[in-house]
């Protein structure tokens, strides 16, 4: 049962409603919305509420976030082209530079809005389990790890 009402950090405020807005890159032309379950998770449901969130996950190609541990490096090595000047006729080897991972940052960007996209579809008792949960992985293992006799 998904809801296809907007809300979330992105949502504009014409918007507002039930949609978490993921950005593919952080540009406003690119946006991806993930409808809120109408079930929230609780302790009676937990394989229905699975099901359905990664299902809706899947549909987005976002659920490697849940699923996988793996993210881009925070940095990355960027080595300039060789630099030849007219004057000396001389190439001057540019030094590697170590500058910030674009793709991490739109990593980081859209495992953030997944994660509160999960507390947004969880009973307030289950809440308790996500406090710490730095990324959407870390979340989805404690909550598979809280209904382990469920499966």
């Amino acid at each position: 049962m998904v809801s296809d009402l907007p809300i979330g950090p992105m949502a504009t405020s014409q918007n507002s409603g039930n949609m978490l807005s993921l950005a593919k890159q952080p540009t406003a032309s690119s946006i991806i919305q993930l409808p809120n379950l109408l079930i929230k998770l609780d302790i009676n449901n937990y394989s229905l509420w699975k099901e359905n969130t990664l299902d809706i996950l899947k549909a987005f190609s976002l659920d490697s976030f849940v699923l996988s541990s793996n993210s881009p490096t925070k940095t990355i090595t960027v080595t300039p082209t060789s630099i030849t000047t007219a004057r000396e006729s001389s190439t001057t080897q540019a030094q590697p530079e170590i500058t910030s991972n674009p793709a991490y940052e739109e990593w980081r960007l859209n495992d953030l809005l997944i994660l509160v996209w999960l507390r947004q579809i969880i009973s307030d008792p289950l809440l308790g389990h996500l406090t710490r949960s730095s990324s959407s992985y870390d979340a989805w293992t404690k909550l598979s790890g809280c209904f382990k006799c469920v499966l």
